[in-house]
């Protein structure tokens, strides 16, 4: 069966296929599967219909929303690229890396902008983007 779900994997989009190859396998960096994975990157047409969508100051949809909406703003976008295996080198993904580093507040943590819905609070330090930020930057190599 693994070997079934490999063949769908490593011959769909390069990023799927890097992703799975990283992720799901765990293949180390020195892998030479993955590097040649890594390689094809730019090759992903997943990756760059994301990075096609980048506004030109590094976010995605409004600016000043970078959470909102769910799925299509700025933070849901970075964090697709980081698990996508998107390449710092890329211009465009440093861009939008240097946006949200400009989010992050002086105590370390993201802010909130949830509508008061659960745990967190409108302009509090979020404790879910501040993972995800500090994950996908992570991924990212920064």
């Amino acid at each position: 069966m693994a070997g079934n779900i490999d063949w769908v994997f490593l011959r769909a989009d390069p990023a799927l296929a890097f992703s799975w190859l990283k992720y799901a396998r765990g293949l180390p960096e020195n892998d030479p599967e993955l590097i040649k994975a890594r390689n094809n990157l730019v090759r992903s047409r997943l990756m760059d219909r994301v990075l096609r969508r980048e506004n030109p100051g590094g976010s995605w949809d409004r600016p000043e929303s970078p959470y909102l909406p769910k799925y299509k703003s700025t933070y849901w976008q970075f964090i697709l690229l980081g698990h996508l295996g998107a390449l710092v080198e890329l211009a465009r993904v440093k861009r939008a890396a240097g946006f949200i580093q400009g989010l992050q507040e002086a105590d370390g943590f993201w802010p909130s902008e949830s509508r008061g819905v659960g745990l967190e609070k409108k302009g509090e330090p979020s404790l879910w983007v501040t993972l995800k930020a500090t994950e996908t930057l992570r991924r990212l190599g920064i």
